[in-house]
C-alpha cells in the first residue's frame, strides 16, 4: 500500500503499444480448470480413485480446459497466446520450470510420505528423520 503513490507517479498513464484487451473469460475458464484438476487428484487420494467426488471434479476440469482451449484458438487476444508456444526458448523454459517443480514436489511431499509409510514411522518420528535434510551440512559451515 505504501508504494502505490510512487507506482502511480512512475508508471506511464497510457497502455503499452500493442496491448490488446484482457481475456477475462479465458482466465475464468483456465483457473477453475487447473484448480479442479488438482482438487480432483487430491480427492482421489483421500476418498479413493473410484469416488464420485474425484471423478466429478476431474470431469468438470476437463470441460473447463476444453472450453479454454476452444476459446484460445477463436478469440483475437486469448488469455494465453498460442504464438508463445512457437518460441523454442519459451517451450524449453516451461518444460524446465515444470521439471524443477516436479523435483521440488518430490522432495517436499513424496520423500516424507516414503519415510513415514514405507518405514512405518509415526509422523513425528518421520519429521525427526527429515530434520537433517533441512540443516546445513558440515562442509557448508566452513
Amino acid at each position: 500500500m505504501a508504494l502505490l503513490p510512487a507506482a502511480w507517479r512512475v508508471l506511464p498513464d497510457e497502455p503499452p503499444a500493442g496491448a490488446g484487451r484482457f481475456d477475462l473469460p479465458g482466465g475464468v475458464l483456465l483457473g477453475p480448470g487447473s484448480g479442479l484438476v488438482l482438487f480432483g487428484v487430491t480427492q482421489a487420494q483421500v476418498a479413493g480413485f473410484a469416488a464420485l467426488s474425484a471423478w466429478g471434479n476431474l470431469a468438470v476440469a476437463v470441460v473447463a480446459i476444453a472450453l479454454f482451449l476452444r476459446r484460445t484458438v477463436r478469440v483475437a487476444h486469448p488469455f494465453v497466446p498460442p504464438a508463445l508456444f512457437t518460441n523454442r526458448v519459451y517451450r524449453v523454459a516451461v518444460v524446465g520450470a515444470f521439471l524443477a517443480m516436479a523435483v521440488n514436489l518430490g522432495g517436499l511431499v513424496f520423500v516424507p510420505l516414503l519415510v513415514v509409510d514405507v518405514n512405518g514411522l509415526s509422523p513425528g518420528a518421520g519429521a525427526l528423520v527429515m530434520i537433517p535434510a533441512g540443516s546445513p551440512s558440515r562442509s557448508s559451515r566452513r
